[in-house]
């Protein structure tokens, strides 16, 4: 069983087809009409309908046009996301550009975008319209009487409980076999529960994974509000007396927004998962640090600011994921939930990464030779890049550089990670694949990984040389499992924070030189380093010895490479084996490939991070409680919620400085070409902004 976006694509173009007629004859029939009709009836395309309709048409003077032109951009949307994610890529900018301006002109009239706030994510577009189009979202529960009623309500509390301890709530749809609980898990299992009383309000399903288990046993108390209203969950998180609420699903999908707009706690956190603004006056806080969300880009957020020290990202890898407790020789397979109509369990827990070293590719030998798809198998010397972010985050520009990349590298394969068959597996290999075709690349050299467990997941890095990162919405949580793999990531910075998460990551395992400024320089480094892998080691001797396995063969890794690889490996090796001292004791430490006590994976450092700016921003609240009956200016914005940074902290200008430093020294090549921010043609439209 497999989607079939063709026939998605087929009903929104014919429903499209008949919101067209309807208008035009609302628009021939109005009293109103002037010389642009003409225009519209005969433009027969969106453009023409959402841009070139008077102002006048799209408010006050006829609602019935108003509607159907709003309907008409919720198809485009529609259409537009549909074919996105099916990763067909036709006419993508212009496309794209349509979507942004019709959505931009609803903003404009008093409409809500079709485009929600997680949809522009996942788009070249500036924060600043990310936050114009939260907004607009959030109003919807800010002004609505049943929301505001209870936030007054609520308004009047004191922030005070009977327990001595610091009441902190997580509210989510994911406490299951989803990236959220595998990395927040990890809080709850280090808390210090002599000052930190925890709660974790789950609305998500039951998926009756390991990992919903041990976050029910792991957590103080654990509430199921799956199949209660919103009105009576959030009347419980108010009557817990929760003093921080940290929400971990926000403007995603699968939100609940309803039940956090109503303010059932003194401080809501945007945490985690929704890397943007929320436009919410009810949140807080987001929590960041200084490459996320440098002190420079806070106007694009609204709410505060905290900014960790090291990485606002926390990772948890425990041993009971990789080996059964009971018996430290008998590997342990981890069941993951299963969407039964297209995965079966047999497929999902195979512990095989998959048959990458039988899979044929071309042997290329130049950048115009003719490929053939089975003069030759993956061996030893051939080039692994990777990535393994879902297919909603790949878009062309990051795609066609990857192609360049492989026509620069010759005897290289690109390892992707496999679509569900619930989102068209077929249509979006044949997408692909036509599209490397038309950059010169043989579709052998593209291999899909299938859905497997988390265990089994880490298991592919063994086969994986270097992570080449998506340049909009950039690997997170996939880029942290590629690091504990012991496989450098390569990435590009943006402005946006979706596009950031892997130099803050990156910083934090001491490679920072792989956190690029621009798009060529991205490039070049790719090649260089996938280019050096006959160089010979220093050390050569003591590495075969050390390591036998393929992923850190010398005859495939170049000095420049090799070195990266040893700064996630070496750190903590004693006696051959891994050996930390202060890292947290339930970390599989001793059975993952990268280094468990390099920042990014410390889990027992950064918890104690974490709960002091729990305790900063509860202080704060405390201290200026009662200076203003509301704490709101006349705007209606809070005026209490101050930007703390916790910790020591390095200042943008100290990092700029040693990326373009570490840019020249490290590879020798010159830090020009286009910047990170100029991708595509939606990065650079002018759009009206509040």
């Amino acid at each position: 069983m497999d989607y079939d976006g063709d026939k998605a694509i087929y009903h929104f173009q014919s429903a499209r087809k008949l919101l067209e007629y309807q208008l035009s004859v609302l628009i021939s029939s109005s009293s109103n009409e002037d010389e642009s009709s003409t225009k519209e009836k005969e433009g027969g395309g969106i453009k023409s309908l959402t841009k070139d309709i008077p102002s006048s048409h799209w408010k006050h003077k006829n609602p019935g046009i108003d509607y159907i032109v709003s309907q008409l951009v919720e198809n485009l949307a529609h259409f537009s996301k549909t074919r996105t994610a099916l990763c067909d890529w036709e006419k993508y900018d212009d496309r794209l550009n349509e979507l942004v301006h019709a959505c931009d002109d609803q903003l404009n009239n008093g409409f809500s975008s079709a485009l929600l706030p997680f949809d522009t994510l996942l788009l070249p577009v500036h924060p600043s319209w990310t936050l114009k189009v939260a907004k607009s979202l959030s109003s919807k529960w800010e002004n609505d009487e049943k929301y505001s009623s209870m936030q007054l309500q609520n308004k009047k509390r004191i922030s005070s409980s009977s327990s001595s301890r610091l009441r902190i709530g997580y509210i989510s749809h994911d406490f299951n076999d989803h990236p959220t609980a595998h990395m927040v898990e990890g809080l709850f299992v280090h808390h210090d529960r002599s000052k930190y009383e925890t709660y974790a309000y789950s609305y998500g399903k039951d998926d009756n994974s390991v990992f919903r288990h041990r976050i029910v046993n792991e957590i103080e108390h654990f509430i199921d509000i799956a199949a209660t209203n919103y009105q009576i969950s959030a009347n419980m998180i108010y009557n817990d007396n929760i003093s921080i609420l940290y929400d971990l699903q926000c403007h995603t999908r699968g939100n609940r927004v309803e039940i956090v707009a109503v303010q059932p706690s003194p401080i809501i956190v945007n945490f985690l998962i929704y890397p943007g603004a929320m436009g919410a006056r009810w949140i807080d806080y987001l929590i960041g640090d200084s490459i996320v969300t440098p002190p420079e880009y806070a106007i694009h957020y609204q709410s505060k600011l905290v900014i960790l020290p090291k990485t606002y990202q926390v990772n948890y890898y425990p041993k009971d994921d990789y080996v059964d407790p009971s018996n430290s020789t008998k590997k342990k397979i981890v069941r993951a939930s299963v969407d039964s109509r297209f995965e079966t369990v047999e497929e999902l827990n195979m512990i095989d990464p998959g048959p990458i070293l039988k899979t044929t590719i071309s042997n290329t030998k130049g950048e115009s030779s003719s490929p053939s798809p089975s003069n030759m198998l993956i061996h030893e010397d051939t080039f692994v890049f990777c990535n393994f972010n879902k297919n909603d985050k790949l878009e062309p520009f990051s795609f066609h550089v990857w192609m360049n990349i492989l026509k620069r590298v010759p005897n290289s394969i690109i390892w992707m990670l496999s679509p569900s068959r619930a989102k068209g597996l077929k249509q979006i290999k044949k997408n692909i694949f036509r599209e490397a075709i038309s950059k010169g690349i043989h579709q052998s050299r593209i291999i899909f990984a299938p859905r497997r467990t988390k265990a089994s997941h880490l298991k592919r890095f063994q086969h994986c040389d270097l992570f080449i990162d998506s340049f909009v919405y950039g690997a997170h949580s996939t880029a942290t499992d590629a690091l504990r793999g012991g496989v450098p990531v390569l990435t590009l910075r943006r402005t946006n924070f979706a596009s950031r998460v892997a130099t803050s990551l990156l910083f934090n395992v001491h490679i920072p030189e792989l956190a690029t400024s621009n798009v060529r320089l991205f490039e070049n480094i790719a090649v260089q380093l996938a280019s050096k892998k006959h160089q010979k080691h220093l050390h050569m001797n003591k590495l075969q010895n050390m390591n036998s396995h393929r992923d850190i063969s010398h005859h495939r890794h170049g000095r420049l490479l090799y070195k990266l690889r040893m700064r996630l490996r070496r750190k903590g090796r004693k006696g051959g084996h891994y050996y930390y001292s202060k890292t947290s004791i339930h970390d599989a430490n001793e059975l993952l490939v990268g280094d468990g006590s390099l920042p990014l994976f410390d889990i027992a450092e950064y918890t104690k991070v974490f709960e002091r700016s729990s305790e900063l921003m509860h202080e704060i609240r405390l201290a200026m409680e009662g200076t203003n009956e509301q704490n709101v200016d006349s705007n209606g914005e809070k005026i209490w919620p101050m930007h703390i940074v916790v910790g020591s902290l390095d200042t943008p200008t100290t990092i700029q400085s040693s990326w373009n430093k570490l840019d020249r020294t490290l590879f020798g090549l010159n830090n020009d070409g286009d910047d990170g921010e100029n991708i595509g043609n939606i990065g650079n439209v002018e759009l009206k902004t509040v």
